[in-house]
């Protein structure tokens, strides 16, 4: 048993979640946010994400969603709106998905999170 444990590799990523704001918002001039600090920001949501819909939602009460499911729906609202959304450092090339967008990491401890993956294939375990 030990043996087979050993033919398996362990990765570990941590995941910081970023407001994504225009260049000319509000926020946009911040190094770093909290949710105390956004509640109250009406922003564009990604919804069946896990934990992160629910956190948002009781996290900034005062704040309203505008929430999608579908993924080309929502990049396309993003890409013409004006209003905030979130993206993490884990999306490839978020910076060419939304141009003229400043990306600021979320400070709060629950928000970014630490996935473990464990695989004994090499494929899986490079495209994490």
């Amino acid at each position: 048993m030990v043996e087979q444990v050993k033919a398996f590799d362990v990765r570990q990523k941590t995941i910081v979640v970023k407001s994504c704001v225009p260049e000319d918002y509000e926020l946009a001039k911040y190094d770093s946010l909290t949710t105390e600090e956004i509640n109250g920001f009406n922003f564009q949501l990604r919804t069946e994400l896990g934990f992160w819909d629910t956190l948002c939602k009781e996290r900034m009460l005062a704040s309203k969603f505008l929430v999608q499911t579908d993924v080309a729906t929502f990049e396309e609202l993003v890409r013409n709106s004006s209003l905030p959304c979130f993206t993490t450092d884990y999306v490839r090339n978020y910076e060419s998905v939304y141009p003229g967008r400043v990306n600021i990491p979320l400070s709060d401890l629950e928000v970014n999170v630490t996935f473990y993956l464990v695989a004994k294939n090499e494929k899986i375990i490079s495209a994490f």
